[in-house]
């Protein structure tokens, strides 16, 4: 009887823990469920609105044309077609389906295909030529507004440089152009002949130091620019893109004259902007410095052309105002001072007094002294 008891209480516990591991599995089983409905919920929604954006964007009707969105097909030499904009720049962003419409990257029709045009872009560009000659305009202008001294200064020039684009059924044949130094040779923005050319108010950006510029109906075009300062630069011309590129060599040269003002002077040649003296005859003009008491009297020469000067015609002093009743008369004695190969010669005369003065002067070189000023 006891083992028989004893046996249905080690059955009715074994039940027992079964049952509570199953209600504990059961439990766990259904969290589990609960939680991955919620996920798959979430995410059905999050995917069902994303589709339905989706879906709107592809099927709405809204669409442009071309124009409108300036958005153009263009193709390339090997066939390769894309998306671009009225100048034939690469649209990024955009793409041909299938159906051949413009479309985002995200699939959203901007241009149905029946809307869709295409652009011809530049492809070839090039100047008349490969070196151009150009020369500054000298003159010789007044230093501080004296116009017995003088200097040359090179003044600026406007070269025209012609330039043709192709091929004649591009869309917008719009360039940019640009200098290898723009101080020194640039395009003339204010000249009255690229008025036209210039494009003002650019939709695209530009480059500084660099113009727009766009040919119309026109293949090749003048494009005057400013020349101010010598050398050789170059001036290049590309597409918006810069896929296509040209260049051209300008040398500018240093202007020259051959004659000088005033009209009695008569230069040779200017060397580093210095006139050259050495032809002229002298135009003296002559200045009288009277004697006093204290200093002799002269006369100062002076050359209004070269500025050379000396001075001649020396002349007493003025008798001093002395107590004594006899005033000082001076009483020079005279020495002669040879010239040599490389200083001039002169008279000297020296009153007892010590009052001296010079005249009488006679060249550098010159034998015997002869006198180029008369005492």
């Amino acid at each position: 009887m006891k083992k028989k008891i004893a046996l249905c209480l080690a059955f009715s516990l074994a039940l027992s823990l079964a049952g509570c591991a199953s209600s504990r599995g059961s439990s766990a089983a259904a969290s589990t469920a609960a939680t991955e409905t919620a996920i798959a919920a979430e995410a059905s929604t999050e995917g069902s609105q994303e589709s339905t954006a989706t879906e709107a964007a592809l099927s709405s009707d809204k669409t442009f044309t071309s124009e409108e969105a300036n958005l153009y097909t263009t193709a390339e030499s090997n066939g390769y077609t894309y998306v671009c904009d009225e100048y034939g720049v690469y649209a990024n962003g955009y793409r041909l389906n299938e159906n051949g419409d413009i479309c985002r990257t995200n699939g959203t029709v901007m241009v149905a295909a029946k809307d869709v045009a295409s652009v011809d872009k530049i492809r070839s560009l090039g100047f008349a030529q490969t070196d151009y000659n150009v020369t500054l305009e000298a003159k010789e202008v007044a230093v501080d507004d004296n116009e017995y001294v003088t200097e040359v200064r090179q003044y600026g020039v406007y070269p025209k440089l012609t330039l043709t684009v192709g091929p004649t059924e591009a869309n917008r044949k719009v360039v940019l152009i640009h200098t290898s130094n723009w101080a020194s040779l640039n395009l003339a923005e204010k000249a009255k002949s690229n008025e036209d050319i210039i494009v003002k108010e650019p939709d695209f950006y530009v480059p500084k130091e660099y113009t727009a510029v766009e040919f119309g109906d026109e293949d090749t075009m003048e494009i005057t620019f400013n020349a101010n300062h010598s050398g050789t630069y170059k001036v290049y011309a590309e597409t918006l893109d810069g896929t296509v590129v040209a260049e051209t060599r300008v040398h500018i040269g240093n202007g020259s004259l051959n004659e000088y003002f005033p009209p009695d002077r008569h230069l040779n040649e200017i060397a580093d902007g210095t006139p050259d003296f050495s032809a002229h005859t002298h135009n003296y003009v002559a200045v009288t410095i009277p004697a006093t008491e204290n200093s002799k009297g002269y006369t100062q020469y002076t050359c209004k052309i070269c500025g050379e000067s000396y001075t001649s015609d020396y002349t007493a002093k003025l008798p001093a105002n002395t107590n004594s009743s006899v005033a000082h008369i001076h009483s020079y004695v005279t020495t002669v001072v040879p010239a040599t190969s490389t200083t001039p010669g002169y008279t000297r005369h020296t009153c007892s007094c010590g009052d001296t003065y010079d005249d009488n002067y006679v060249s550098a070189g010159t034998a015997g002294g002869s006198s180029i000023i008369g005492g």
